[in-house]
C-alpha cells in the first residue's frame, strides 16, 4: 500500500499522448470517454473509459520510463495472453470472473479490458461470518483449480488484484485482475504436490525423500533430515490434511517448522529448487488473505470436490528411486491420534482422542489440573513435546504416571 500510494499518477495530457502514440491516431477516435482520474497498477496506471460501441473498459497504461528500472513484466501483450488463457481455463468455476480482454486495442504498453468492478478485501473483512466464509471459499476453489489441475496460477495474490461482487446475502463472484505474474508449474511438480498430500492423508508407506526429489529438491541434503521429514511435511501441508474446517491462524507453520527441524531449518530450505519461491509467495499471499477474512474453511473437502478425478494420475506418478544406507522413515510410521487416558481414585475415567498434531502443544492438551500433577512428578512437558517432534510423531508413549490421585497415560497411536 505504501508503494502504491507513493506513486505519482501521470498527467492526463501524458496519458493521451501515450495512447496516441500506441495507436498511431488520436485516442478519441477509439474512446468516446476516458476518465481523467486513475488508479495505480504496479508498472502502470488504470483509467476507466468507454469505447465508441458503448463497451465499458479499463485501460491499463505502462509508465513510459519503467523499462529502465525493471527487467521483467514489461510487455502487456504477454500479460494479455496470460489473461486470455486464464479466462479459458477458469471454467467450470462459475463464480470466478476474469475480465475479457479487447485484443485489437492492446499494445506492449497498453492493455484494454472490459470494466469489471467489485469491492475489495478491506470491505470484505467487515462483513458477517457466513459472507466471509463464501468469499474465502471462492479464493480457495480458484487456487486449487488453477494450481493442481492446470499448473497455471495467478502468482501475485494481494488485495489490489482481486474484488468481490455480491448478488445475494451470501452469493458472491470473485474478480481477478493483473496477470503480469503467472506461475507455470510443470505437470510432474503439480502431481507430486498432490501425491504428497494423498500420501500424508492415507499414511502410505512412501519415502518422503522420493516425493521431494520429484519436486526438484537436492537429495543429498535431505539425507540429514530423514527422521523429521514425515512430521515436517505434515506441518507444511496441514490445511490439506484436516477433515474439519481449518483456520489458517492456527497453522503456526514457521514456529512449528523451527521446532521440528531446529538448526537444520536453513539446510532444508537450501535443498529446495529456487523456482519454489514463487509457489511459496503465491500460497503465502493466499493464506494472508484468508487470515484477514478470519474464517475456517474445508480445505480437504474442497480439494476432493474439485480434484478427486485426477487423484489416480497423481498416485500413478513414478517417484525417483532412492538408494540410502540410512533408515527410511515413511509416512505410515506417523501416529494418527494423540490419546489421553485418566483414571481417578474415585473411579471416574477420562478418555480423549485427538489428531496426532495436537502433540505440538501438550501443555494445552493436558489442561491445568493434570499439568499440576505432572509438574509434581517433575516431568518436563516441553522436553516430551520436543522428543515427539524430533521423532517425527511416531507411535509412542509420551507420559505414564501414577500417584494417590489418579493414573495418567498420554500416547501417540
Amino acid at each position: 500500500e505504501s508503494l502504491t500510494n507513493s506513486l505519482d499518477i501521470l498527467a492526463y495530457d501524458e496519458v493521451t499522448e501515450l495512447l496516441n502514440n500506441a495507436y498511431g491516431e488520436p485516442f478519441d477516435n477509439i474512446f468516446i470517454k476516458l476518465d481523467k482520474s486513475a488508479k495505480a497498477a504496479s508498472l502502470g496506471q488504470v483509467h476507466f473509459g468507454r469505447l465508441k460501441d458503448g463497451t465499458e473498459v479499463a485501460v491499463k497504461l505502462q509508465y513510459p520510463e519503467i523499462a529502465k528500472g525493471v527487467e521483467a513484466e514489461l510487455d502487456y501483450v504477454i500479460e494479455m495472453k496470460h489473461q486470455i488463457r486464464y479466462r479459458q481455463l477458469i471454467p467450470p468455476l462459475e463464480r470466478i470472473l476474469v475480465p475479457e480482454v479487447i485484443e485489437g486495442l492492446c499494445r506492449p504498453n497498453v492493455l484494454v479490458q472490459k470494466k469489471e468492478e467489485g469491492f475489495g478485501l478491506e470491505k470484505a473483512e467487515t462483513m458477517i461470518s457466513v459472507q466471509k466464509q463464501a468469499m474465502g471459499r471462492l479464493l480457495l476453489e480458484h487456487y486449487f483449480h488453477m494450481l493442481f489441475r492446470h499448473g497455471f496460477v495467478h502468482a501475485d495474490p494481494q488485495p489490489a488484484n482481486l474484488a468481490f461482487r455480491q448478488f445475494k446475502k451470501d452469493y458472491f463472484v470473485l474478480i481477478l485482475y493483473d496477470f503480469g505474474s503467472v506461475l507455470e508449474i510443470p505437470n510432474e511438480m503439480r502431481l507430486a504436490l498432490l501425491r504428497i498430500i494423498l500420501a500424508l492423508r492415507n499414511h502410505e508407506n512412501i519415502d518422503p525423500v522420493s516425493c521431494l526429489l520429484a519436486l526438484g529438491f537436492d537429495g543429498e541434503k535431505l539425507e540429514d533430515l530423514r527422521p523429521t521429514l514425515p512430521a515436517l511435511l505434515s506441518i507444511l501441508f496441514e490445511p490439506f490434511l484436516v477433515e474439519a474446517p481449518y483456520h489458517v491462524k492456527n497453522w503456526r507453520m514457521s514456529e512449528r517448522f523451527d521446532q521440528t527441524v531446529g538448526e537444520l531449518k536453513w539446510w532444508f530450505r537450501s535443498a529446495a529448487p529456487p523456482k519454489l519461491i514463487f509457489l511459496m509467495r503465491t500460497l503465502h499471499g493466499l493464506t494472508t488473505m484468508l487470515s484477514r477474512l478470519d474464517v475456517a474453511l474445508p480445505w480437504q473437502f474442497l480439494l476432493d470436490k474439485h480434484l478427486s478425478d485426477i487423484y489416480p494420475e497423481a498416485q500413478a506418478l513414478q517417484l525417483p528411486e532412492i538408494k540410502t544406507s540410512q533408515v527410511i522413515h515413511s509416512f505410515d510410521e506417523m501416529a494418527r491420534y494423540l490419546k489421553v487416558h485418566v483414571v481417578k481414585t474415585n473411579g471416574n475415567k477420562i478418555s480423549l482422542s485427538m489428531p496426532a498434531r495436537c502433540a505440538d502443544d501438550l501443555e494445552d492438551v493436558v489442561g491445568e489440573s493434570l499439568k499440576e500433577l505432572i509438574n509434581r512428578q517433575k516431568i518436563d512437558l516441553q522436553a516430551i513435546q520436543e522428543k515427539a517432534q524430533k521423532s517425527g510423531f511416531i507411535s509412542q508413549t509420551l507420559i505414564s504416571l501414577s500417584d494417590e490421585e489418579c493414573n495418567i497415560k498420554v500416547w501417540l497411536e
